[in-house]
This record gives C-alpha cells, structure tokens and sequence, in this order.
C-alpha cells in the first residue's frame, strides 16, 4: 500500500513544518510513530509486531492498517517483461523470508499453515481490491501461492497473499513485489467470502 493524496499532503506538510520548526520530528519519525500507533491496536497484534518494525531492514516497504500490513520491494534494474514474469514463476515463495516468519509466529501461537494453490491467491486479492493500489502496465496475482492460518477450531486467523506488478518508467522493465497479510477482521471477509469447497479443491498442504 502506498500513501493515499490524503497522507501525502500530511507528508509535506511534516516537512515543510520540520524545516520552518527544527525541534519538529522528521518525517520518517512520523510515519514510524503513524505505523507503531496502528501495530499497537492491531486487529492482530502479535502478527502485527512480527512484521513491524521490519526484521529484514530495508528491503521493504513496511505499511500498517488496521487489519492489514503491506511488504513491498521494487527493483527497477532493467530486464524485459518475460524475463521477469518468468523469474517471478519460477520463484517458491512459500519459502521466503516473510512466508518463514509468517510460518514460524502462526506455529509459536499454536495455529496452523495452510498452502494452496495461486487461485486462492487471486481470490483473496479480487475479494480486497484496493489491495493493489499502485497502478502499473502489468498486474499479475497468479504467480505465487496462499498462505492461511487456522487455529484449533478451523477459523481462519489471518492470510498472506502476494501480488506481482511490473512498470516500464522509460525503456527497460521493473518490478514491483507486494507482499499483503490481511488480519483480523479482514480475516473474517475472507472466511465469508470464499467458500471451503474453493479451499479444499486447491488445497496443497499444511505447512
């Protein structure tokens, strides 16, 4: 997710009034102190806290709301379109870093893993359209895996999707990777929303 005409006038304004005012917290302190806030009363705390402040440094992108948190890396290194697509098929993301902590906090709370096929993928992202925010040349949601919670009673805690976008600024190709965790009572619109039968017919495994 990025920062909507709304949040980018606050932006300026934070450093319009951090150049006129020099004991004015920075800009970076203030969308920090913006994203705590809003880890602090998470849907999903515990999730929440596993993801921000981001373990991975600088890699990605980190937003927070209240039911969600957004990863996003772009790498506008050049390259042509298939090259890229292909690339991004070929990659497991079920084995990433973000997918390894997800994993690893969902267990340490006694909950389960569920991988399934880049449908439910698609699903859950056409289910939360403005999920993808950023318009780009290409838009690609088919490409990576699910991955849902479960806790003992089979409700779905929380999900990690991923979205793959690709932009051509001037000549060579770039992308954008998007890594979404919807929480709480996002959850719930995806227990809602998409029917076990879907779930069950592209389940792939638990993790």
């Amino acid at each position: 997710m990025h920062f909507t005409s709304q949040q980018s006038t606050i932006a300026l304004f934070a450093i319009i009034l951090s150049l006129l005012m020099p004991g004015c917290k920075s800009l970076g302190e203030i969308v920090h102190q913006r994203n705590q806030n809003k880890v602090d009363n998470n849907d999903d705390v515990v999730m929440a806290k596993a993801f921000y402040p981001s373990p991975f440094g600088r890699k990605y992108n980190v937003n927070v709301v209240s039911n969600a948190i957004s990863l996003v890396r772009e790498e506008f290194k050049g390259g042509d379109l298939v090259e890229l697509t292909s690339k991004d098929l070929l990659t497991d993301t079920s084995k990433d870093d973000i997918a390894t902590l997800y994993i690893k906090t969902a267990k340490a709370r006694g909950n389960t893993i569920k991988l399934y096929k880049p449908a439910i993928n698609s699903k859950i992202i056409r289910t939360f359209r403005r999920s993808v925010s950023r318009r780009t040349k290409v838009t690609k949601t088919d490409l990576s895996h699910a991955l849902i919670e479960y806790d003992a009673n089979n409700r779905i805690i929380s999900a990690l999707v991923r979205i793959n976008q690709y932009d051509q600024p001037i000549v060579s190709w770039g992308s954008i990777f998007t890594s979404q965790l919807f929480l709480g009572s996002a959850a719930r619109i995806i227990e809602n929303k998409i029917s076990n039968r879907l779930l069950d017919d592209n389940y792939l495994a638990t993790m």
